[in-house]
């Protein structure tokens, strides 16, 4: 509603705008008492008016159409930090830089104009200690014959509900950014298992035509370009698999500090001498629970990303800290569970990344590099290893700020494994032959006839089915010896497992040898192997299915 002053005669409007009540610091015995209707003789107006004054939380303003503050009520010493006396400037030098401000501002303006009110709306005023305060404002112009001589209103601080609303929105993006990147490892993961299917032939029959082909031979060349390009494939899929959280580990305990002050040697092979590396990492750190190969991994990958951010070099600092993440953290932060964390903090002085992109660095295959410079899958391998080890990532990042990875690992204690165990003595390679009898079940033809013909190679005797109900239809038939059984774990109709104990029932002494193109169906919860599993993962070189096959069958 416009506040239009009701004057009267013509002779009695005022020249300027109406008298405002001068202010003036509360008393050192607080705000004045307040006079009820009832409790005395009925208060005058200037009595009203200072009693809601000194007891509301919000600022009372009246400004003059070019901005300049001429009335502030003594709360602004609360919210913004100035005595009143103090706060007779623009209003538009209370504010800050943000966006905003300047639909704020415009709005003012237009109420100044028109004389007519604005709706509410927001602005970031800045405290006097240099801090940000959000006020909603709530504003009118006052209107003398027909033009606008000042504007009176309300700031509300709204900063603690700024706040909570930031926190949501940001938690709301972590629950989403986590959502997208499982539904993309679900996928890497089913991608992964069939390019394995693909590529267990192309590696397997490469090495054959290899071993076949003397060293004179002119088309060992193009044998020896097929097995390279297949091994490249294999160690994409390899990264995909620990995106997914489906590769098998070697859990032990080990001090993170160690890990990363050791492999920091070896960081020098990689990252050119124009960018500084810095350690600062705490000393007596509780041990957690990892590979250290994954670790190294992880160390590596994400120094090489900030290697890629400073081509014109800068600084490199890793740093470990024990925190602990309180229950109420961990519910604002989507994936993450309260408890004692080790943190692993890589940080660099490169060029940054925009909010856009910082969402989409842990996704398979996205990359900021030119084609053919990057692959996409580093961060996201970082980001599997490191959730498949119970843990959480973070970045921090902005245009010219430089990136910050958090990397927190669950804290475990208990003994200190070496951190490199001490290679066995030098025994004589074990014969990789036999001419046991091997059922091969697996639904793949073509690994299948692969895995047949690396048997027959081999000495061994075969059977072979593409399926759980056609191995035990051929076994029903069956009256010879069967010492190992060589199956898919995913397979058509009964998997690999059920197969597996019904064959158990019919043969007490056969053994069995799960393959899979994936480890996520014989891992834990912590994505060890399960004891007494014995796996093979595709695709599988000739000599490790022959090592694999006589370790299995030469078991106590």
């Amino acid at each position: 509603m416009t506040m239009v002053e009701n004057l009267g005669d013509e002779g009695s409007r005022s020249e300027g705008p109406p008298p405002f009540p001068e202010a003036s610091p509360p008393s050192a015995s607080g705000p004045p008492e307040a006079v009820l209707p009832g409790s005395g003789p009925t208060p005058d107006p200037d009595t009203w008016l200072k009693t809601i004054l000194h007891h509301s939380s919000n600022v009372f303003f009246a400004h003059t159409p070019d901005n300049l503050l001429v009335y502030v009520s003594p709360q602004i010493k609360e919210v913004l930090g100035y005595a009143p006396e103090d706060a007779r400037v623009p209003w538009t030098e209370l504010l800050t830089q943000h966006p905003a401000n300047q639909e704020g501002v415009r709005r003012t303006q237009e109420a100044v104009r028109t004389g007519r009110p604005p709706p509410p709306y927001e602005l970031e005023l800045r405290h006097k200690d240099g801090r940000s305060v959000w006020v909603e404002v709530r504003e009118a112009p006052v209107v003398s014959r027909g033009e606008t001589v000042a504007v009176v209103g309300a700031w509300v601080d709204i900063t603690e509900r700024k706040q909570a609303e930031a926190a949501l929105r940001a938690s709301q993006e972590q629950l989403q950014l986590q959502q997208r990147i499982e539904a993309l490892g679900r996928l890497s993961g089913g991608v992964a298992h069939d390019l394995n299917n693909l590529l267990s032939p192309i590696l397997g029959y490469a090495e054959l035509l290899l071993e076949d082909l003397g060293p004179g031979d002119q088309r060992r060349e193009a044998a020896e370009q097929i097995l390279e390009a297949a091994q490249r494939a294999r160690d994409l899929v390899r990264q995909l698999l620990a995106f997914s959280r489906r590769q098998t580990l070697e859990f032990r305990p080990l001090d993170l500090g160690q890990v990363v002050r050791e492999f920091g040697k070896l960081l020098r092979r990689t990252i050119p001498e124009n960018v500084q590396i810095e350690m600062d990492l705490a000393p007596d750190l509780p041990t957690i629970l990892a590979d250290v190969g994954q670790l190294e991994q992880v160390i590596l990958n994400l120094a090489v990303n900030a290697r890629d951010a400073m081509p014109e070099g800068g600084s490199l600092i890793f740093r470990t800290r024990l925190v602990h993440i309180t229950p109420e953290e961990a519910q604002a932060t989507p994936g993450m569970r309260p408890g004692a964390f080790v943190l692993l903090s890589v940080s660099d002085t490169g060029h940054g990344m925009d909010p856009a992109t910082r969402q989409r660095i842990f996704e398979p295959f996205f990359t900021t590099k030119e084609l053919g410079k990057g692959t996409g899958l580093g961060l996201a391998t970082v980001y599997g290893i490191i959730k498949q080890h119970g843990g959480g990532i973070w970045v921090d990042s902005e245009v010219g700020m430089g990136t910050t990875f958090r990397c927190y690992f669950p804290v475990v204690g208990g003994q200190l494994a070496p951190l490199h165990p001490p290679s066995p003595s030098t025994t004589p390679p074990p014969t990789l032959g036999g001419t046991e009898t091997v059922m091969v079940v697996e639904d793949e033809p073509l690994v299948r006839r692969l895995a047949v013909r690396f048997l027959r190679r081999l000495g061994y005797h075969t059977l072979e089915a593409a399926s759980g109900e056609e191995c035990l239809a051929l076994l029903d038939g069956y009256s010879g010896p069967l010492h190992l059984l060589l199956t898919d774990l995913v397979l058509p109709g009964m998997n690999g497992r059920a197969l597996a104990a019904e064959v158990q029932n019919r043969f007490r002494q056969v053994r069995t040898l799960f393959m899979s193109g994936y480890a996520s169906h014989v891992l834990n919860r912590q994505g060890v192997l399960e004891e007494g599993i014995a796996y093979l993962a595709k695709p599988f070189a000739f000599h490790t299915l022959a090592a694999k096959v006589r370790e299995v069958l030469d078991r106590p």
